[in-house]
């Protein structure tokens, strides 16, 4: 499994990042190899946002940035709100997971 992280900041909380975000997750749900997908924000500073997918493999990432529509996708991100950092998007692979037995909860 690999996951891919993109850091975004946005204008205001009320920008519209969230529905062109919705869009772009649409467009992961029905690439071949996608597991899920979540957005996360900063604690201390909530205009900081963060992308969260999980992928079966690299290669899956690679075929899904490889479509012609995912440079729209990116693009409508962009245009929604900035990327933070160097690169964009960093792509990990998962070495260890965990998960919290339900009647820990």
């Amino acid at each position: 499994m690999v996951v891919l992280l993109s850091e975004f900041l946005l204008e205001s909380e009320s920008d519209g990042f969230r529905d062109v975000f919705e869009e772009a997750a649409e467009f992961f749900r029905a690439q071949p190899g996608y597991v899920r997908h979540q957005l996360v924000r900063a604690l201390h500073d909530p205009l900081t946002q963060v992308s969260v997918s999980y992928w079966e493999n690299d290669e899956a990432v690679r075929s899904m940035t490889a479509r012609p529509e995912f440079q729209d996708v990116i693009a409508k991100l962009g245009g929604a709100a900035r990327h933070i950092g160097d690169t964009s998007t960093t792509v990990l692979s998962v070495k260890h997971s965990t998960r919290t037995p339900p009647h820990a909860r």
